[in-house]
C-alpha cells in the first residue's frame, strides 16, 4: 500500500509525492498528461522499485491525494 498526495500541477505535468506503507520514506514522480511518466526522486525505502510502480500504475491524476493498494 501507498498514500499519495499532488506537490504541483502545471502545463500538464503532475508531480506527486508518494509514501510507501504510509509513513516510509517518500519518493516523487511525475505523471503527464499525454499518459509519459518519470522518476524525479526514488523512496529511499524502496529497494525494488515496487511502490514506485504501484505509483506510475495506480495513481489518479484526477484526484489530489489518495491511497493505492497492492494489486
Amino acid at each position: 500500500m501507498l498514500t499519495y498526495r499532488i506537490i504541483s500541477r502545471k502545463n500538464g505535468r503532475n508531480v506527486y509525492e508518494y509514501i510507501p506503507e504510509g509513513d516510509l520514506r517518500p519518493g516523487v514522480i511525475a505523471i503527464h498528461d499525454d499518459g509519459t511518466r518519470e522518476i524525479v526522486r526514488d523512496s529511499e525505502d524502496d529497494f525494488k522499485g515496487v511502490y514506485r510502480g504501484m505509483a506510475f500504475c495506480g495513481i489518479d491524476i484526477s484526484k489530489d491525494t489518495g491511497t493505492v493498494a497492492c494489486w
